[in-house]
């Protein structure tokens, strides 16, 4: 298997080149998207490019608006620029700049090196039954619109209904994902082909938790997907395809900060990757990780 490890990043570019360092191998190439309106050089000192590390420059670089379609398109960007690159990719799996490894390489390769679609889908879009989520693409959000003030974005959103999706029913899940390359082809195929789902989108509330898991929900890759609570329940609400998330932080849109106290909970998951982590509040928990899971501080290459 070869992977290619796809990450957005705005902060913490010494957390980047760490994360980075714990994930090298022969086996593991990196495209790293850096949020335009952070300085790429802070990035490109912290973890200079080379073979293997590749930023995505010019127009591949989106202005991050929070809950806009430009983080869909920062995380597309990356997945065709990791297609084009190398014909030997296997798979792509999506990290931010703020996750970390919590598995020995050795164990990261042989989970991902399978036909299993590590994403999530935690409910469908299209039902009746009033579900506080539908409302993510069932009304219009104005905050991917670059001549609005942040404030008057916010509440001009969710005021007015819009129509449906024709062409295939809408989920929701989780981002952060690990995808087989023909399932990731077929992600690219299908948006190539209907150009107007992403113009759809441009209106829609988290669309990167509703593009990714509602084509593959339509596609033959369906059967494949790893956490699908439409088909059965998810037992362990931590788990987002092969990322650890904790969520039960009573916000509802932000993930919670890990520090040295969720080590345990940490070392007892499945997942191989972690997030969020930060550089200074999570300074122990990351040198735990490193000393007691990953083995050594950036752990022996993979078969």
């Amino acid at each position: 298997m070869r992977l290619a490890v796809l990450i957005t990043a705005y902060h913490q570019p010494d957390h980047l080149a760490r994360l980075v360092d714990r994930l090298t191998a022969e086996w593991v190439e990196f495209f790293i998207h850096v949020d335009r309106k952070a300085d790429l050089d802070g990035f490109t000192r912290a973890l200079p490019p080379g073979e293997g590390v590749t930023y995505l420059e010019g127009r591949q670089r989106e202005r991050i608006r929070w809950g806009g379609l430009s983080l869909t398109r920062a995380q597309l960007h990356l997945v065709r620029a990791a297609l084009a690159a190398s014909p030997r990719v296997d798979r792509v799996a999506l990290l931010s700049g703020s996750d970390y490894p919590i598995a020995p390489l050795e164990r990261i390769h042989q989970m991902l090196d399978g036909d299993t679609e590590f994403l999530r889908v935690n409910r469908s879009l299209s039902g009746e039954d009033g579900h506080s989520i539908n409302r993510i693409v069932r009304h219009y959000y104005f905050l991917d619109v670059p001549l609005l003030p942040a404030k008057r974005r916010l509440q001009l959103s969710e005021k007015i209904p819009r129509r449906p999706y024709r062409k295939i029913p809408q989920y929701h899940g989780w981002s952060w994902w690990s995808l087989t390359r023909p399932c990731a082809e077929h992600i690219i195929r299908f948006l190539d082909e209907n150009p107007g789902y992403l113009r759809w989108h441009r209106w829609s509330f988290l669309p990167e938790e509703v593009v990714f898991q509602s084509i593959v929900k339509a596609s033959p890759f369906a059967g494949k997907l790893s956490h699908d609570a439409t088909v059965q329940p998810i037992a362990e609400p931590t788990e987002s395809g092969a990322t650890f998330i904790d969520f039960d932080v009573g916000l509802a849109y932000s993930p919670k900060t890990l520090t040295v106290g969720d080590f345990d909970a940490l070392a007892a998951s499945r997942c191989v990757f972690a997030r969020k982590f930060d550089e200074t509040a999570s300074a122990g928990l990351l040198d735990r990780i490193d000393a007691d899971l990953l083995g050594t501080a950036a752990g022996p290459d993979a078969p």
